[in-house]
């Protein structure tokens, strides 16, 4: 008897931008790809995101953003434990100080 095959996870990302247009146009790219979406203004609102969905497999963050930025939401992330998306920063800053 040999085991069914297991249909692959549609895969999850995370667009976090205080910027609602573009996050909104990033949302809207990763649908058409065939992701499931979550949407956050800011890293805080993110990390609750994160803390209630387990599922989120990628975090895409702009670095600056009120309330909490990416920086700060990576470290959080990482002292939540597993499971632990992969986060990739996003900046639209030519120089950060």
């Amino acid at each position: 008897m040999s085991a069914e095959p297991t249909l692959p996870l549609t895969p999850s990302i995370l667009v976090v931008d205080d910027d609602e247009v573009l996050r909104s146009t990033l949302g809207f790219e990763f649908e058409m790809e065939g992701w499931r979406v979550l949407e956050a203004s800011n890293g805080a609102e993110a990390l609750e995101m994160i803390e209630r969905d387990k599922s989120v497999h990628v975090v895409l963050t702009d670095v600056l953003m009120p309330r909490m930025g990416g920086v700060e939401l990576l470290k959080r992330i990482r002292q939540n434990g597993a499971p632990q998306p992969a986060v990739i920063f996003v900046t639209g800053y030519t120089a950060l100080t």
